[in-house]
């Protein structure tokens, strides 16, 4: 948003760097001083599995990767 609002007031290398520096500066602050964003609050209905994935031939990947690890044991 800095950048945004100053890359054409003042020159543009100087914004650029100012915007770093003030990201920067936010990220260390949010690390001393342990902010952290809103959790949802709730017990978890609303959150689905997500829905298993499949390759071209239409293997499931869990179950390709099971075979694999199991190929790789007995060998």
């Amino acid at each position: 948003v800095f950048y945004v609002l100053t890359y054409n007031r003042i020159p543009r290398v100087a914004s650029l760097l100012t915007a770093i520096a003030i990201i920067i500066g936010l990220r260390v602050l949010a690390i001393v001083f342990k902010w952290n964003l809103p959790v949802p609050s709730g017990d978890g209905d609303g959150i689905k599995e997500a829905p298993k994935t499949t390759d071209t031939y239409g293997v499931i990947e869990n179950e390709l990767k099971e075979e694999a690890k199991e190929e790789l044991i007995t060998k």
